[in-house]
């Protein structure tokens, strides 16, 4: 669970300098980046990559930390249950 919470710190860190690919940009370069040479945009497959992870692992690890109910994710964080079902 704590590295879906880091993947979507990471998510809205990269959005806000204009790094994060979506729909509409996917594979291109950023969108809000000015400059001669604008960063290309980081997707979630090349970022699973560096975690060493495939695509789908990154997806599922963000939306547990995502639609978890803040209570429960305290429970597992004291019960440390989150390695089991990752």
């Amino acid at each position: 669970m704590e590295q879906g919470e880091q993947l979507l710190r990471r998510d809205e860190l990269l959005a806000a300098r204009g790094e994060r690919a979506d729909q509409s940009n996917k594979g291109g370069v950023g969108k809000y980046v000015t400059g001669a040479k604008s960063a290309p945009v980081k997707t979630t497959s090349s970022i699973a990559a560096e975690m060493g992870v495939s695509e789908r692992v990154a997806q599922q690890r963000k939306q547990i930390a995502r639609d978890i109910v803040p209570s429960l994710a305290s429970i597992f964080q004291l019960l440390d249950f989150t390695e089991q079902f990752v």
